[in-house]
């Protein structure tokens, strides 16, 4: 089953990082480019929006609900939504042509998140962060281009990142305990028509993957083995499961770089798109790092 049951018409030019938040029942996500969060409660369909001071391009909650571990395009830091104000903990300089994009929490609450260039080379010139719960901020991977779809199979053994530019899933040896990944290798190369974008791990160690140019959102089995379900737009971005069941699939779309033509064709690019499936996933969890924000 994989059934549309709502449609969320934001026309987001690059909706990103949904996340659920059981205790709320309410979905959230950015759109990177328009400077915009979104908080959406399911039970009663109340659409909350927020700007941002910087081109917001991921987040986890955190256990504060009203403070975001905030990934801008230029930094990291605890951003309060209330005051709109940020408590820096890692900036890129100023000449920097790389932003931070993909990000998602471990089972432990630790952050990671990864990055892209803007302006250059696009293959190998990009990297992979982690905020540890101390609130140190690492660089523990490096040879990646456009750094997306983060996650982790549910014994916490294996973590996934996908190389948009090189459209490759790949899977590493990972440490729970540390939050050291290791041993690099392929998990799915993909065709040049499609780019694996955000992620998120199925209770039965299916990963299910938004594919940027695919009209289609991926479910991989372990071995690799894959199925499709279709979208009604050219570019998903991201998924997320949650729900009361937890077997929502929310899946963010954008309109980036489309024509006139192709949005004619897909009047629904930019919208966020509501499943019911017959798979149950994981959630991102909390930042479990201490919010001291004032």
């Amino acid at each position: 089953m994989f059934e549309l049951i709502d449609t969320i018409d934001v026309e987001n030019t690059l909706g990103e990082g949904v996340t659920w938040d059981t205790e709320t029942q309410t979905v959230w996500w950015t759109d990177i480019e328009q400077k915009k969060l979104f908080a959406y409660q399911v039970t009663d369909r109340n659409l909350t929006t927020y700007n941002t001071p910087h081109r917001l391009c991921a987040f986890a909650l955190t256990k504060d609900s009203g403070v975001l571990l905030a990934a801008f395009d230029c930094g990291i830091g605890l951003h309060n939504l209330a005051s709109g104000k940020t408590d820096w903990l890692f900036k890129f300089p100023g000449d920097a042509t790389v932003r931070f994009n993909d990000g998602r929490t471990d089972a432990k609450g630790r952050f990671w998140v990864g990055t892209l260039n803007e302006d250059g080379d696009k293959t190998a010139s990009s990297g992979l962060y982690r905020v540890d719960t101390n609130m140190q901020v690492t660089k523990v991977a490096s040879d990646v281009g456009i750094c997306n779809g983060l996650a982790w199979n549910n014994d916490a053994t294996r973590f996934y990142m996908a190389d948009s530019s090189r459209q490759i899933i790949y899977q590493y040896v990972f440490d729970n305990d540390s939050g050291d990944i290791s041993s690099r290798s392929t998990f799915k190369q993909l065709d040049a028509s499609t780019a694996p974008d955000g992620a998120i791990m199925g209770n039965d160690d299916h990963l299910y993957s938004a594919l940027w140019g695919g009209s289609c959102v991926a479910r991989f089995a372990p071995n690799g083995d894959e199925e499709r379900f279709d979208v009604p737009v050219e570019q998903p971005t991201c998924v997320a499961f949650g729900g009361e069941d937890n077997d929502l699939l929310f899946v963010t779309s954008a309109r980036y770089a489309l024509s006139d033509e192709a949005i004619a064709n897909a009047p629904k690019s930019g919208s966020l798109f509501i499943y019911r499936t017959g798979f149950n996933g994981t959630q991102s969890p909390r930042f479990a790092g201490e919010t001291r924000h004032d």
